[in-house]
């Protein structure tokens, strides 16, 4: 009873694809898994990456938070010191003031007595 315009298949060559294709499709899901356990340990891997920048990123932070702190404080440390600088500059001046007046005079007062020749 075969159909003459029709294709046959045999039973056999039919159960030998199905084989096949069965085999195809577990070494698909091996492959699959594979994949799946690569894309896991990536995964944990960049999880771990994003954990050890953030820590990173904090520590920089950090770093410049404590440098923008220093820098003010030795801002200011240099400010006072040439405060200091220009108060002892004053005080040196203002007590050499007298004494200069005072040699001034001493010769203002031998010129007119006539003690210098």
């Amino acid at each position: 009873m075969s159909n003459s315009n029709g294709v046959h298949i045999p039973l056999r060559e039919m159960y030998d694809a199905h084989k096949e294709l069965v085999r195809i499709i577990d070494e698909l899901n091996v492959g699959m898994g594979r994949i799946e356990e690569k894309l896991n340990i990536l995964g944990a891997s960049l999880k771990e990456a994003d954990n050890r920048s953030r820590e990173a990123l904090d520590i920089a932070e950090t770093a410049l938070e404590r440098a923008d702190r220093a820098l003010m404080k030795i801002e200011e440390q240099e400010r006072e010191k040439r405060e200091t600088r220009k108060q002892f500059y004053a005080s040196v001046i203002s007590s050499l003031i007298p004494w200069v007046i005072l040699a001034i005079y001493g010769l203002v007062f031998l010129v007119k007595e006539g003690g210098v020749s």
